[in-house]
């Protein structure tokens, strides 16, 4: 059942055919496992019984469900790192990891794949941050026009655009704190603060500068 539960979801990473047998796997496996409880323990009686019948029963139902909730984590997993892989876009990735934050509090193949895969993504993401970067260096002092839109609202649409390039991946990022305390990080998190605060700087005084010309024509007009 493994072997053909990883089959079916051998599927490209873009395809909606993969997030629907993942979930009827997840579905499925949730269903066989009650159904394993309620045939075998029928009872909370059953279940808490020190009687040595009742107590076999117990142990040997729980010994399945170990042996597919390993299997389960395996066919799980296999998919995440699947679809999560250096080619993937580190948003669509942080959206992969996201459909499975639910195991991230418990410690299980599950969450140790996420925190591996997550950890790959970050060192990529100081790839994209420096890309960024690269792009406001060759921009910033004449920011592209936006369509229909003054030259200063063009540069804060502009600005706030790469902003948005920037914070949305770091947001998820900030949730795996052994991820941002760790040494490997340091680099990628001190390069994004100088990024964040450059770019929340250059917004401010291209606003600051339209305010003050609008008041020095105030200032005009009144005279």
């Amino acid at each position: 059942n493994t072997i053909n539960t990883i089959h079916l979801l051998s599927f490209t990473q873009e395809s909606q055919e993969t997030e629907v047998h993942v979930s009827v796997f997840i579905r499925d496996f949730v269903t066989q496992m009650l159904s394993l409880f309620k045939e075998s323990c029928s009872s909370l009686e059953i279940m808490l019984s020190q009687d040595v019948k009742h107590r076999d029963i117990f142990i040997n139902t729980y010994s399945k469900f170990n042996i597919n909730l390993t299997r389960f984590e395996q066919v799980i997993c296999s998919y995440i790192k699947s679809v999560v892989n250096e080619d993937t876009p580190i948003r669509n990735g942080l959206s992969v990891v996201s459909k499975f934050n639910c195991w991230k509090s418990t410690k299980t193949l599950i969450r140790d794949t996420l925190l591996e895969v997550q950890s790959d993504m970050f060192v990529a993401f100081e790839d994209e941050l420096e890309g960024v970067r690269d792009t406001y260096e060759e921009n910033k002092e004449s920011p592209p026009i936006a369509p229909n839109a003054p030259t200063v609202a063009s540069a804060v649409i502009w600005i706030r655009q790469l902003i948005l390039q920037i914070e949305e991946p770091m947001k998820a990022f900030r949730e795996n704190k052994s991820l941002m305390t760790s040494k490997e990080s340091a680099g990628t998190i001190k390069l994004y603060n100088k990024l964040a605060t450059t770019f929340f700087k250059f917004e401010h005084l291209w606003v600051a500068s339209w305010s003050n010309k609008v008041d020095a024509v105030k200032s005009a007009l009144k005279a």
